[in-house]
């Protein structure tokens, strides 16, 4: 399927919207066969559309930045047409963000019904024995629908979100919202290690005080004091909409890691360094990193896979103070999720980056 094809099918849906009395929070996006690798695509490409996919013997597409969108994945173990293993790794790629796979073949209805109830967003069936034709199947599948009820796009959801260290023990996140509707909403910061294990809940503030310039300015932050020998922390959001009570979570929006030897941070304030949201994100060929530091440092930035392999060094330097713009041209690199890291002697700051077809 190609990209003039996935932005044809995106006009059709934008003009049925404008047309009808659409619920624009309940689109729910499903493809079979190629259409199934399509639905995936269009997740990559327009993922605030959809508030869930079910993608059934779908073909291989791009991952992209779409780990926040529901998706019940379908394949038939059998199927000669298309392989199981395109489903296999997508489902590898979402737990690969930290996610873990709701595998309904071998799970009970007790744990199914646990599993919706407490908003899971990753579910796969491999019907044993099924082919490449398994239309009937899926949608007999009773607990499909009962899941799809509880569907709904948020609506709001975090962008330009950024991780400062401003003092050696001392990490500061701020965001904006996406909030096209002008919906109430509550949100928090939800510190974790990269095993899903909670160190802190905290509020994020526009009151000019917390990271922010001016109270109203629409970026929220607040500050994070790191824990004693703990040595990996990444970041989330929660969002509850005031308007449907409905909660979501962001999570894995950035990471960071202090250096080994805590003495080599001592530059306080002056050896900042801040790394940001790449743009445009998602992206096909080209991406722009921006990041600041305060001191004169030898910086490294550099982009790794989820497998932790470092596959692109963009800067290995000594640099002055100062904000800085890297490109980075992937186009000889595969679609999927990579990590960007920002490292001076003050310790690692990373964030995730999509490249779609």
């Amino acid at each position: 399927i190609t990209t003039q094809t996935l932005v044809s099918v995106y006009e059709i849906i934008r003009n049925l919207i404008d047309s009808l009395p659409i619920d624009t929070t309940r689109i729910v996006i499903s493809g079979y066969s190629a259409g199934g690798g399509g639905a995936k695509s269009m997740l990559n490409l327009y993922p605030e559309l959809f508030s869930a996919a079910i993608p059934v013997s779908g073909t291989t597409s791009g991952f992209g930045n779409n780990k926040h969108i529901p998706v019940w994945v379908f394949h038939g173990d059998a199927d000669n047409i298309v392989s199981v293993s395109s489903s296999r790794t997508y489902i590898y790629d979402y737990e690969e963000t930290g996610l873990t796979a709701v595998l309904t073949e071998t799970s009970t209805d007790e744990e199914i019904e646990k599993a919706i109830r407490g908003n899971a967003r990753l579910f796969y069936i491999e019907f044993p024995g099924a082919g490449h034709y398994i239309i009937h199947e899926t949608f007999d599948t009773y607990y499909l629908f009962e899941w799809l009820k509880k569907q709904q796009n948020p609506l709001i959801r975090p962008v330009d979100y950024n991780l400062t260290l401003i003092e050696p023990d001392t990490l500061q996140f701020r965001t904006s919202y996406s909030n096209a509707g002008g919906f109430g909403f509550e949100q928090g910061l939800i510190v974790e290690n990269f095993y899903q294990e909670r160190f802190d809940s905290l509020s994020l503030f526009d009151d000019g005080l917390h990271g922010d310039s001016l109270s109203g300015d629409g970026i929220w932050g607040n500050w994070f004091k790191m824990i004693p020998d703990s040595s990996e922390y990444r970041f989330g959001i929660k969002i509850k909409n005031l308007f449907n009570d409905k909660e979501f979570y962001f999570n894995d929006l950035a990471r960071y890691s202090p250096p080994t030897d805590l003495e080599t941070a001592t530059g306080i304030l002056q050896g900042a360094m801040v790394l940001y949201q790449n743009h445009p994100n998602p992206f096909h060929f080209s991406t722009t990193i921006d990041y600041e530091i305060k001191a004169t440092e030898f910086v490294e930035l550099y982009v790794s896979n989820l497998l932790g392999q470092r596959i692109a060094t963009l800067v290995s330097a000594i640099q002055p103070a100062g904000n800085y713009s890297i490109d980075w041209n992937a186009v000889d690199f595969a679609n999927g999720i990579y990590v960007y890291t920002l490292k001076t002697s003050l310790g690692k700051v990373s964030c995730l980056m999509s490249k779609i077809p």
